[in-house]
This record gives structure tokens, sequence and C-alpha cells, in this order.
């Protein structure tokens, strides 16, 4: 008997850490699903003085899927510093540009205040992208930096893809499931019933495991009886 209870435990701890650890494979899965490759922009280099200079290069697909987030990583190294220089990076912004529309869009600030001390040192963060309508675009991202011996702060200005013209969108053939203010896209109203249906289905094993016990149990008990009998 205390064998037998003791293999409940274990296997109740078992299906426990793995519907842990599926719950939280649930959204990478799902993220990877369809994705592309990433490019890598040309390397971006600036100079504050003459003594002063860093690099930016950025990281993205280049087709993005509409409706759906895409990631971008942006890396700012420094490449030129002098002893007890620093490298202030103040503010990074991007702005998205479509080939019909002379004037830049605005797509969000990110407020860095970081120093970079030493050379060879980076700054990586990531930004999130949700394409909507236009079919194809580039992205300018505009760094305000400056440094010690050049306090005022200067405006610097890379480019994604920079050696190919245009991100592509791939249109999303789906239309609004219900076209009402503040209702989800439909990657994403696709992606909240993907989590629901697994998530429901992690819910229930614990009760299939019971009841695949039970039935174990009932099955033996039976058969214990039938032995006894004969």
């Amino acid at each position: 008997m205390e064998k037998r209870a003791d293999m409940k435990a274990r296997s109740k701890i078992f299906y426990f850490v793995l519907i842990s650890l599926l719950i939280g494979s649930i959204f990478p899965i799902y993220d990877s699903i369809g994705q592309d490759g990433v490019y890598t922009s040309p390397t971006f280099s600036f100079e504050i003085d003459p003594n002063t200079n860093f690099t930016v290069v950025s990281k993205a697909p280049l087709k993005w899927k509409q409706y759906r987030s895409e990631n971008m990583t942006v890396t700012i190294k420094a490449t030129g510093l002098e002893v007890g220089e620093n490298l202030s990076l103040t503010l990074v912004s991007f702005l998205f540009n479509y080939p019909d529309d002379p004037l830049p869009h605005s797509s969000g600030a990110r407020i860095i205040n970081q120093n970079l001390t030493t050379v060879n040192e980076e700054y990586e963060f990531n930004k999130t992208f949700t394409p909507q309508e236009p079919d194809q675009f580039n992205i300018t991202i505009k760094v305000i930096a400056n440094s010690t011996g050049v306090p005022t702060a200067q405006e610097f200005f890379a480019e994604f893809p920079g050696d190919e013209p245009y991100i592509e969108v791939e249109k999303s053939r789906a239309s609004p499931i219900i076209n009402l203010p503040g209702f989800p896209d439909p990657q994403t109203f696709v992606r909240w019933i993907f989590i629901f249906i697994v998530a429901i289905g992690m819910i229930s094993l614990p009760s299939v495991f019971v009841g695949v016990t039970k039935l174990r149990e009932i099955t033996q008990k039976r058969k214990k009886k039938g032995d006894e009998k004969k």
C-alpha cells in the first residue's frame, strides 16, 4: 500500500512538471510558426567627435505578416572612446517610410539614458512592431547621443533594411472578426483561441490521469476477486 501511494505521488509530481513545461512552451511554439529568416542591416558608423565613435546595426525579417507582431533587435556599439570619455545614448525613435508618402510616420520612441564607457561596449534592445495596412515600408532609426567632450545632443540616422529598399508585408486573408473599436485583430484573436484550446487540454490532463488510475484499480480489484473465487 505504501509503495502504491508513493507511486501515485510521484506520478502526480511528474504530471505537474509536464503540464508546467507544456504551458511555458505555448507562446514560443505559437510565435515560431511561420517566422521568416532574420536579416542583418549594414553597419552604420557615426562620429560625435574625432575620438568618439559608435555603430548601429539592426536585425529583423525582410518579410512581415500583417497584424502579427514582429521583433527588431538594435545594437549600438562604442567603437572609439578616449580614456575617461563617455558616450551617452539618450533616446532612440523609429520612423516608418512608405513608398507613396513623402512624410515619415513615427512609430514610437524609447528613452534609454545609457552610458557606454569602454571601447566595444554594446547596448542592445528589442522593439516590436505590428504592421497594419502598407504593403512596403522601411524604417529609419534615429539615435540621439552626446559625449563628455561634446555635451550637446546630436541626431544620427540609421536605416533598415539598408541594403534592401523595403520590408515586404504579407497581407492577411482574414477579415476582422468583429469590426468594433478595441476588438483584437484576426491574428490576436486566433492566438487567444489557440492558447485557450491548449490550456483546456493541459487542465484536463490530471482528470484523465485520475480516471485512468481509478479504472486500473477497479480492474485489478475485479481480477483479484475473480482469482479468489477460483
